[in-house]
């Protein structure tokens, strides 16, 4: 079975600013996706999407995602801190889809060697039908929290 096709990814804007001194810096991002514009294309004979891409406009929306953090510097140290929010990209109500996020770290930096530790943690929640029957069709109340950190240690020669 021979299978050819092309996949159009949504359109993703992005707009960010910056203020720097030389106590640190903050940054922002702001970023628009429009999920509900992907979509499958085939010039192969049978090769028709329509129901999936239907199902791909149906069930996505547009979102605007936003991040924001901040680095103070002191002499050879740096802390610093974040907050992200990726907007819930379903139309269903029970898949709110959205995801928060909270940061911090702090360091080190010399002229030849940097130490660095930071820790995320992000949260989401939904709904989730793990199978439909024909009565009674279960939903499962998803809560999801998960916290990373990273420990960075470099030289540079």
């Amino acid at each position: 079975l021979l299978s050819e096709y092309s996949l159009t990814t949504p359109l993703k804007f992005s707009a960010g600013v910056a203020f720097l001194s030389k106590f640190g810096f903050i940054s922002g991002d702001l970023e628009l996706i429009n999920y509900s514009k992907a979509k499958y294309t085939s010039d192969l004979n049978g090769g028709d999407y329509s129901i999936d891409n239907g199902t791909t406009r149906d069930s996505y929306q547009s979102v605007i995602n936003f991040r924001t953090g901040a680095e103070f510097r002191y002499e050879l140290f740096r802390f610093r801190a974040g907050y992200s929010l990726m907007n819930n990209p379903y139309t269903s109500d029970l898949a709110d889809g959205k995801i928060t996020s909270i940061s911090g770290g702090a360091g080190i930096r010399g002229n030849r060697f940097y130490a660095d530790v930071a820790v995320v943690t992000s949260k989401t929640q939904a709904a989730r039908i793990p199978y439909y029957a024909e009565r009674f069709t279960p939903v499962a109340q998803q809560k999801s929290t998960v916290t990373s950190a990273m420990v960075t240690v470099g030289y540079t020669f």
